[in-house]
């Protein structure tokens, strides 16, 4: 009987320590591809961020040229730039 219960013991032993270096393992690579997934991400929503921004400002200095250079009214720039960008809104949207 001890012998069949030291049997028995080492190989639960041997078994947990098993689970646990596989468990291990699993969870360093599941943390590995979270952190790329997430450093992924932000790069994507730093680079829509700047894009927006830049688009925002160029969407300004056209209504700005459409004062200056052309004399429009602001309402009529704004209302211009509006109608285009909600025209490349619905073709996006479109697509």
């Amino acid at each position: 009987m001890r012998i069949l219960d030291y049997f028995k013991e080492s190989i639960k032993l041997s078994f947990r320590e098993f689970v646990k270096d596989l468990e291990k393992e699993l969870m360093h690579s599941f943390s590995k591809k979270i952190y790329y997934f997430k450093k992924q991400i932000i790069k994507e929503l730093m680079g829509i961020m700047i894009l927006l921004i830049s688009i925002t400002f160029l969407g300004i200095s056209i209504v700005f040229l459409l004062i200056e250079y052309l004399n429009l009214t602001k309402t009529l720039a704004f209302g211009i730039i509006g109608i285009i960008l909600l025209i490349i809104g619905i073709i996006i949207k479109a697509l």
